[in-house]
C-alpha cells in the first residue's frame, strides 16, 4: 500500500487595517449609471390606459370644445382619469368637486382647468369615466379590481360544475356487452364464401399460387 503523502496547512497572516473600510477606493466612470433619485421626486406614473373607447371620447371632446392636441390629449386623459381611480379605488365613485380638486390643486394643472371651458371639459370627461365605470362594475385599473371567490356567484354562471353535465359517450356498459354479443353472432354464423369464376384474383394469392407452382 502506497504511502500517503501528508496534507500541507495553509499558513496564516495578519493583514493590518484590514477592516478598515477603503477610502481611497473611487468608482469607475462607467460603473456609475445615474443619480439615485428620491421617491418624493420621481414623476407619477400612470396606470390607467386608454381603451379605443376612450380614444372616440377624446376626439369627441377635441371637436366639441375645439382643443388641440397639446392642451388635452391621450395623455392629459389618461392622467386625469388614473388621478381619480387613484383616488376612488375600491370604494365609492368620488363626487365632482372633488375631481376638479384633484386636478386643480393636487396635480398642480394650469389655471386652464379653473375655468370654462377647461372646466366645462372636466364636467364631460367626468361624467364618462363615471358612467363606465357602472356599467363595468369595476375600476377601470386592473390592481383595483375585486378579487375573485371561490363562493362567487359570478364565477358559478361562468364556469360550470362537471357534476352537472352529462357524459353521452355512451349509455352504460350493459349496451357495450350487448353490441358486442350482437357483433360476435352476426361473424359466427357467416361461413367463408369461394371465389366465383368471374370475379377478379386477389393479387397477394396469384403471387402465393405462383410460389407453388414453381420447380
Amino acid at each position: 500500500m502506497p504511502r500517503v503523502r501528508p496534507i500541507e496547512l495553509p499558513s496564516t497572516s495578519l493583514v493590518p487595517d484590514y477592516a478598515q473600510p477603503a477610502t481611497s477606493f473611487q468608482y469607475p466612470p462607467h460603473y456609475i449609471r445615474f443619480d439615485p433619485v428620491p421617491e418624493s421626486q420621481r414623476p407619477h406614473s400612470v396606470d390607467f390606459e386608454a381603451m379605443e373607447e376612450d380614444l372616440r371620447r377624446l376626439k369627441d371632446l377635441q371637436e366639441q370644445f375645439k382643443v388641440n392636441e397639446r392642451m388635452f390629449g391621450l395623455e392629459v386623459m389618461e392622467k386625469f382619469i388614473d388621478a381619480w381611480e387613484q383616488d376612488t379605488q375600491k370604494g365609492e365613485i368620488i363626487p365632482l368637486d372633488r375631481a376638479k380638486v384633484i386636478i386643480v390643486e393636487e396635480l398642480n394643472e394650469s389655471p386652464y382647468w379653473k375655468d370654462s371651458p377647461g372646466s366645462d371639459i372636466i364636467t364631460k370627461l367626468y361624467s364618462y369615466w363615471s358612467d363606465r365605470r357602472l356599467h363595468l362594475k369595476h375600476a377601470l385599473v386592473r390592481k383595483f379590481w375585486k378579487s375573485e371567490s371561490s363562493t362567487d356567484h359570478w364565477l358559478k354562471e361562468v364556469f360550470q360544475p362537471r357534476d352537472r353535465e352529462r357524459m353521452r359517450l355512451r349509455g352504460s356498459r350493459r349496451d357495450d356487452h350487448d353490441t358486442q354479443s350482437n357483433v360476435s353472432s352476426n361473424t359466427d354464423g357467416k361461413t367463408k364464401e369461394e371465389p366465383r369464376a368471374g370475379d377478379r384474383a386477389d393479387p397477394v394469392h396469384l403471387q402465393a399460387g405462383a410460389a407453388k407452382g414453381s420447380p
